[in-house]
């Protein structure tokens, strides 16, 4: 499988993963006492989906670091506000959350921040990925 299917296959299934939990009722989430936890969860899901976001735009398209860096933060940012307000408006048992956003969008920053500092070695793994793929 090349690195490009690989980055594809991840996006989507953890997509996936967020769709299902970000609408699941409630009370099938296990109790935790941590207080805001369902903020450290959506840091983790965001975090998680903007690397692969961008791993996947990085290695299947021809763009420059920093514009995919853009692009695959505007998509997370904008699917989980779209998340939230289709959980306010399709949902008995969820609603929009501010604090939620601000979760979602701190985590895909975070993920952008951390990928800034490996930037030659993602480079050079697209360009070995490119190699490859040939």
């Amino acid at each position: 499988m090349t690195a490009k299917l690989f980055w594809l296959f991840a996006s989507l299934a953890i997509v996936l993963v967020i769709i299902y939990l970000s609408f699941m009722e409630t009370d099938r989430l296990p109790s935790v006492s941590i207080p805001n936890a369902d903020k450290y969860v959506h840091f983790i899901e965001y975090f998680t989906l903007f690397t692969a976001w961008f791993m996947y735009l990085f290695m299947a398209f021809k763009k420059s670091f920093f514009a995919t860096l853009f692009t695959a933060f505007f998509s997370a940012v904008l699917f989980g506000i779209i998340i939230e307000v289709l959980q306010g408006e399709l949902t008995t048992h969820r609603s929009f959350d501010w604090g939620d956003v601000f979760s979602n969008s701190l985590g895909a920053f975070t993920s952008g921040f951390i990928l800034y500092f490996f930037h030659g070695k993602i480079s050079n793994l697209r360009s070995l990925s490119k190699k490859n793929d040939e």
